[in-house]
């Protein structure tokens, strides 16, 4: 970016607790090293720390396992999210983008929680769906037997 002169960067990056406490969650790490890069770079930049995209809800191991066998097993079932779907994310960052450059400068350096306006748990989603007649159990298992689960 620095060689091709590119004036301004919106990141997309992750969860801001992943990268601020320091978790062994790899992708988080690829988030952080690049974050700092750029801040060592010297480019203009605004970060964007997504708390979960609620397009994760589709994956495997998530509703097509609750869809398939009635049971929703996750390390973090009781930990509520405070969802956001990735299209938001994407307008956040064209919206940044398309500002004229005084009303950018304010955005620059800045890393911002772009979140949903409410916090499920995965327990809670569960439920919702429990409330539909559908069986709908939550179970909370290891980050050991999740690694199983989505392989």
């Amino acid at each position: 970016c620095v060689a091709a002169s590119v004036p301004y960067v919106v990141k997309i990056s992750t969860w801001s607790c992943y990268i601020d406490e320091g978790l062994e969650i790899r992708y988080a790490q690829w988030h952080g090293e690049i974050e700092r890069a750029l801040v060592a770079s010297g480019l203009s930049f605004t970060s964007l720390r997504p708390c979960w995209f609620q397009q994760n809800l589709g994956r495997g191991a998530n509703l097509p396992e609750l869809r398939d066998t009635g049971r929703f097993a996750h390390p973090s079932n009781t930990a509520p999210a405070r969802m956001v779907d990735a299209r938001d994310v994407g307008d956040v960052a064209a919206a940044l983008l398309l500002l004229p450059a005084e009303e950018r400068a304010l955005h620059i350096g800045r890393y911002y929680n772009v979140c949903g306006p409410e916090a499920w748990s995965m327990s809670d989603v569960a439920a919702l769906i429990a409330q539909s007649g559908r069986q709908a159990e939550s179970e909370v298992i290891s980050l050991e037997e999740m690694v199983g689960v989505s392989l």
